[in-house]
């Protein structure tokens, strides 16, 4: 039902991982400047315990993704659309964003990105 869904303001876009065994949705809120983390059951697709998980270093979120390194470290990447940039944050064991930092792309910069989607090879 509805009631798992706490802290969703004007979504935009969730990103779906698995790791230690639980499988997470994250879902950006683009209203409210945050990330609300939920449990989701792989069974039946439903989310469970959302809660905010991230409310700093975003600037108008819009999209997200999620990418694990030849090291098996996974960070999410999230577009700034009002912050021309990109948060990069690590993915802890129990599944929480953490050492988040904005990166507004270097010399080119990014313009008011809206989606991000990366590829493992």
């Amino acid at each position: 039902g509805t009631s798992n869904f706490v802290g969703l303001n004007n979504s935009r876009g969730i990103a779906i991982t698995t790791i230690s065994g639980t499988t997470y949705g994250y879902i950006i809120n683009n209203g409210s400047n945050s990330v609300t983390r939920c449990n989701v059951n792989i069974a039946t697709g439903i989310f469970t315990n959302c809660a905010t998980n991230l409310s700093s270093n975003l600037n108008g979120p819009r999209g997200i993704d999620i990418y694990t390194t030849l090291n098996g470290t996974v960070n999410a990447y999230i577009a700034n659309r009002s912050g021309t940039s990109v948060t990069i944050c690590s993915i802890n064991t129990s599944g929480n964003l953490t050492g988040c930092s904005v990166t507004s792309g270097g010399t080119a910069g990014f313009n008011a990105p809206e989606e991000i989607h990366l590829k493992n090879f």
